[in-house]
């Protein structure tokens, strides 16, 4: 398949750009930003092809963190339930 085999090859390179803007994603959504804003941001568009946004979210660094992100919004979303903020 072409996307998968261009996104293994933007992820492969792990330029200096790459890990700057998967610093800079995993920055700004844990400063509250959703992921769509993230990933439409003047900052990532400028700098990355569609492609290499993609594999942004094939880094496991960025993976982790977004994940994180939704458990701790989940957990607060389910403690303000409870009574427990």
């Amino acid at each position: 398949m072409p996307f998968e085999r261009d996104v293994d090859h933007a992820f492969s390179g792990q330029s200096p750009i790459h890990l700057h803007m998967a610093k800079y994603i995993i920055d700004q959504v844990a400063d509250g930003r959703h992921l769509s804003d993230v990933m439409e941001d003047a900052n990532l568009t400028s700098s990355l092809s569609v492609v290499d946004r993609r594999a942004m979210l094939e880094d496991p660094r960025v993976t982790a963190a977004i994940r994180a992100d939704i458990i701790t919004e989940m957990r607060l979303k389910l403690d303000a339930m409870l009574g427990q903020s």
